[in-house]
């Protein structure tokens, strides 16, 4: 089995192509296709099935996909050089205390 995903304009296109023909469609496998990052803005996703040896495929699904903007992230807030040294400092005197005390 292979798939492919393209985009095109505002048709977002999944083919799946099964390499071996079987007696009935095999619609109890899954498949999980990745795709993106796309741009915001609406898409009609549509998903083709085939054979590898068969030409005509067959649109077995089309849905609206509405894609948005990702949400702003705020900063992560983070020490400063001396901050850092200082937090250290006091890392390193706390462990050499509770050493100390457990000898």
């Amino acid at each position: 089995m292979t798939s492919e995903t393209l985009v095109e304009g505002s048709v977002v296109r999944t083919t799946v192509l099964y390499d071996v023909c079987y007696p009935i469609p095999p619609f109890s496998t899954q498949t999980i296709v990745e795709f993106g990052p796309l741009p915001p803005g609406t898409y009609t996703y549509e998903v083709y099935l085939g054979f590898a040896d068969h030409p005509p495929l067959t649109l077995v699904g089309q849905l609206p996909l509405v894609v948005t903007a990702a949400p702003a992230v705020a900063a992560v807030p983070t020490l400063d050089r001396a901050g850092t040294i200082v937090l250290a400092a006091m890392l390193c005197g706390l462990t050499t205390l509770l050493l100390r005390r457990a000898v």
